[in-house]
């Protein structure tokens, strides 16, 4: 069988349906080795091994690595990151987009799930409309999109002030509030 599974987060791995055996067996050898390493602090061999790979590939002199234990956790680690690199306070974040459960996250997260836990949740936060609103459209074409999206985005940065920004947060594909291209 072939499937088309749009599927992503918690409910997928991305291994696919009928799992390789070569990974079923990598999977059982470390859980035989290590079932669980907390992600702040301890370090394994197969971590050091996926460190000093990525240092290889990632531009520049970067050679730390974190491993955030899901993607709420790694969305909040962007954002302390963000902030205290830049000094600045802001992060804009896009409607129509989901970050995760956790407090932080859900501030980020663009759609009503958040409401609950505003004010809390949003503090600093910035939403900005997508280039493919659900109600109108901002062009016929890909370049008038384009241009109107960013002429828009440009103006709200101006509004909230350019030096105030610590990071513009995007999810690459949009998935729990339909498959969504930025």
């Amino acid at each position: 069988k072939r499937y088309l599974d749009f599927n992503s987060m918690a409910m997928c791995v991305h291994l696919g349906h009928t799992v390789h055996p070569t990974i079923v067996n990598a999977v059982k050898e470390q859980m035989e080795t290590l079932a669980y390493a907390y992600p702040g602090i301890s370090s394994t061999p197969i971590r050091a091994k996926l460190c000093q790979l990525l240092s290889e590939i990632v531009p520049g002199d970067i050679n730390n690595f974190i491993f955030p234990s899901s993607g709420s956790e790694a969305n909040e680690c962007a954002m302390r990151m963000s902030r205290l690199y830049t000094g600045r306070h802001k992060i804009f974040a896009r409607y129509r987009s989901y970050h995760g459960g956790t407090l932080g996250a859900m501030g980020l997260t663009g759609d009503q799930r958040r409401w609950p836990t505003e004010p809390f949740s949003s503090n600093g936060v910035v939403h900005f409309f997508d280039p493919y609103p659900y109600s109108f459209s901002l062009g016929a074409t890909e370049e008038e999109i384009t241009s109107r999206s960013l002429t828009m985005l440009r103006e709200q940065l101006m509004y909230e002030g350019p030096k105030n920004v610590a990071a513009i947060h995007m999810e690459s594909i949009t998935g729990t509030n339909g498959v969504l291209k930025p």
